[in-house]
Parts: C-alpha cells; structure tokens; sequence
C-alpha cells in the first residue's frame, strides 16, 4: 500500500530542512577555518609588522625590531584562539578585519611620511 501524499510531502520538507541545516554548518565551518587560519595568520603578520612602526627604537635602537619579532607568537595566538572562541562570527570578522586595517594604515603612514 502506497503512502500518502501529505506523508510523502512532510518527509521531503524534513530532508530540505536538514540539508540546509549541513550547508549552514558548512557555512558555518568554512567561515571559522577562515577566520581562525588565514586571516589570524595575516594579523599577526600585519601586526607584527605594525608594531615596528609605533614601539619606541629605545637606546640601542633595536627595540622597534626585536619586540615586535618577540611578539609575533602572542598575536598570532591571541588572533587565533579569538576567532575560536567568538560566538559571533560577524564580530570577529569586524573585529580582525579592523585591527589589519589599522595596522596597514600604520605601515602606509610611515612610508609615505
């Protein structure tokens, strides 16, 4: 015995559901791979060279260098475990985006000056 239409029509929908719920996780994932490797990555290499602008040279002159070149593991993971742990992915896009523009600007102010 056949089943009936409206049985057939509800499992269709139950599987359109669940097959837009895997690509919003999909989504999803891919945003936060995004987040957490390339551009985690992409700050702290910005910040780092960011940083070389603003740290004061000190009195061997070397400050500007070295600090920032120290500092290159703890943006990386402070970067990284942010663009974890955000629960807003949105935020964390803004939030990281915002910091590689202002230090990109950092960096283009200090050639062109």
């Amino acid at each position: 015995m056949e089943e009936p239409f409206w049985r057939l029509a509800q499992s269709g929908l139950r599987s359109l559901q669940t097959f837009e719920a895997e690509n919003m996780n999909r989504l999803a994932l891919v945003s936060r791979w995004a987040l957490a490797g390339p551009l985690a990555l992409l700050a702290a290499i910005v910040g780092m060279a960011g940083s070389a602008v603003w740290v004061p040279a000190g009195p061997a002159t070397v400050n500007n260098i070295a600090l920032p070149l120290v500092l290159f593991p703890a943006y990386w993971a402070i970067a990284f475990f942010y663009a974890l742990m955000e629960q807003n992915q949105m935020r964390a896009w803004f939030v990281l985006s915002v910091f590689i523009a202002g230090n990109v600007g950092f960096i283009f102010n200090a050639f062109t000056a």
